[in-house]
């Protein structure tokens, strides 16, 4: 189907769609008339919530795409070391031949 048909169809449902969700937005302010109906301010709270939900996930599905992803890299890490860890990091290199000549023992 070419572009232009495809903005055409788009904009046919888009139109009916839209339509049908004003008229039922419409036929939801009836129900706000107290003096037929009984409601708390939470009922409204909620409906509205919802809706606002629901556009909202709807409106962020028409924002473009990110088409680049994004490169995985540490940032704000200092790479100096305090004596402390150096000291812990040259014990374990230790620990780890000694573990290492340990198992070749064993074989």
């Amino acid at each position: 189907m070419p572009i232009d048909e495809k903005m055409v169809k788009f904009e046919q449902l888009a139109a009916k769609r839209t339509e049908k969700v004003l008229h039922s937005v419409a036929l939801l302010a009836n129900l706000s008339n107290t003096n037929v109906y009984h409601y708390k301010p939470e009922h409204v709270q909620q409906i509205f919530g919802a809706i606002e939900d629901a556009v909202a996930q709807v409106k962020q599905q028409f924002e473009p795409k990110a088409t680049v992803e994004q490169a995985f890299s540490f940032s704000g890490i200092s790479h100096e070391i305090s004596e402390e860890e150096a000291a812990e990091a040259a014990d374990d290199a230790d620990e780890d031949s000694e573990d290492s000549d340990d198992e070749d023992a064993v074989r």
